[in-house]
């Protein structure tokens, strides 16, 4: 699968609607670049937006708020196609404007998420709090994000699914920091485990000690990290993790969009980040890890998966799965299983 491809299937699965996806490709092919395309979308769909809000439709006013961070988040995609330093900034400016629609979306509906700061040390990790309807304590599960992904977008996306499955869900800005003015990217989230563990079991709503994480791509290696801390995750999944990060292994546009993440300005700042990023510096996870393996995934292949093996053994469990990188095509085939998955996992925390 192309990278258009694959951008086109990640934007339909956070929410972009159809007829903007399709014109948004039109416009590529006709010339306009990735990142004008997009933006052009984000802004007839803000517009969108004022005007339901003008009109007091409250309800349409939040969905064209959401739908805007999703073009948004599609814009800050610009790396893929343009893999230079200059990118980074279009990336920050682009998630910087997802993040103020998303505000915007919840301020109109507050049934959406609710805004919330872990304290951790200077730096509180920013994020989004989501309880399902039901009543009675509900486990939750942490959603972290990749490299490129949102908690405002895509995080949004998945955690519709476990929301769907009676959880609540804390989807945290972690590894980038992208919605703070002055940046705190946290690579060694293991660190914060014991805070935010802490923290959702004050929730409202909350069993305290039901805690899953949740990763994709970057997102699933830190999930995994999160699971080295005794008592802090029962379970994790991860999909289409790295077991490690390869220094000169990743294409232009994966490093470009790490370099940023990480505010690695050098080559030497991002091999400090790699020679961080791997399994073999972890302890054994203390709680069970679901991974999914993309078979056509063209960044970590096989080798990843069977390192998470040797790393955790028994505690891990993968699951094939014949799609691309992430598998966001593919969501259907995955990820309903991955929150019944879950809801096994914690099922003893459940009312």
């Amino acid at each position: 699968m192309d990278p258009l491809e694959s951008l086109v299937c990640r934007m339909s699965f956070s929410g972009v609607p159809l007829g903007e996806i399709q014109r948004i490709v039109r416009r590529t092919e006709a010339g306009a670049s990735w990142l004008r395309a997009c933006l052009e979308s984000a802004g007839g769909m803000r517009r969108l937006a004022r005007r339901n809000e003008s009109e007091r439709r409250q309800g349409a006013a939040c969905d064209a708020w959401r739908w805007t961070a999703a073009a948004y988040q599609a814009a800050s995609f610009c790396a893929h196609f343009d893999p230079v330093p200059a990118a980074q900034r279009q990336m920050q400016r682009a998630r910087r404007l997802a993040r103020a629609a998303y505000l915007r979306a919840i301020a109109l509906d507050e049934d959406v998420a609710e805004p919330v700061s872990v304290p951790f040390g200077d730096h509180p990790i920013h994020g989004y709090f989501r309880r399902p309807r039901r009543r009675g304590l509900a486990p939750v599960v942490v959603l972290l994000n990749g490299l490129d992904s949102v908690c405002e977008v895509e995080m949004h996306a998945f955690g519709a699914w476990l929301l769907s499955r009676g959880f609540a869900v804390l989807a945290l800005d972690l590894p980038a920091d992208a919605a703070s003015a002055s940046r705190a990217p946290l690579l060694q989230v293991e660190r914060a485990a014991a805070a935010i563990a802490s923290f959702t079991d004050d929730l409202d709503g909350v069993r305290p000690g039901a805690r899953g994480a949740f990763g994709v791509s970057f997102g699933g290696h830190l999930a995994a990290r999160l699971l080295t801390v005794p008592g802090a995750f029962r379970c994790g999944v991860a999909v289409s993790p790295p077991a490690w990060i390869g220094r000169g292994e990743l294409p232009p546009r994966v490093e470009t969009m790490l370099a940023w993440a990480f505010d690695a300005t050098t080559g030497e700042d991002l091999d400090a980040v790699t020679a961080h990023a791997n399994l073999r510096m972890l302890p054994k996870p203390h709680g069970r890890l679901l991974l999914f393996h993309m078979d056509r995934d063209r960044l970590f292949d096989e080798q990843h998966a069977r390192a998470f093996v040797a790393w955790g053994g028994d505690a891990v469990t993968v699951r094939h799965v014949d799609a691309e990188h992430v598998g966001t095509s593919s969501y259907h085939q995955w990820l309903p299983f991955a929150c019944d998955w879950l809801r096994s996992e914690l099922e003893d925390g459940l009312s």
